[in-house]
């Protein structure tokens, strides 16, 4: 089964989206969500790294700069773990 996605809500001009896996106990087994489960995590990741780095953007002009160079280290660091994501989910595809 595959995941769907459907629109959850509408907030400040964006959809936001919740994901729905089916009867997850009877429809699929772990090695079937594994997968699934891990595109999802990646692109949610991905689907705040843009607002994050805004924000951050938003510290600096309010003289944060610690703060705005913390939200850049913290997206390096969701950058590397979708990597490692991606990883996993070749090393899934490839068994």
């Amino acid at each position: 089964m595959m995941a769907r996605k459907k629109p959850l809500k509408i907030r400040e001009g964006r959809v936001y989206y919740v994901v729905f896996f089916g009867n997850v106990e009877g429809d699929m087994d772990d090695r079937e969500k594994l997968p699934v489960i891990i595109r999802h995590w990646i692109g949610h990741n991905e689907g705040h790294i843009e607002e994050y780095r805004q924000w951050a953007e938003r510290a600096d002009a309010l003289g944060f700069a610690g703060v705005k160079a913390r939200i850049a280290e913290a997206v390096k660091e969701i950058i590397q773990s979708n990597n490692l994501l991606q990883e996993a989910l070749k090393e899934l595809e490839a068994s």
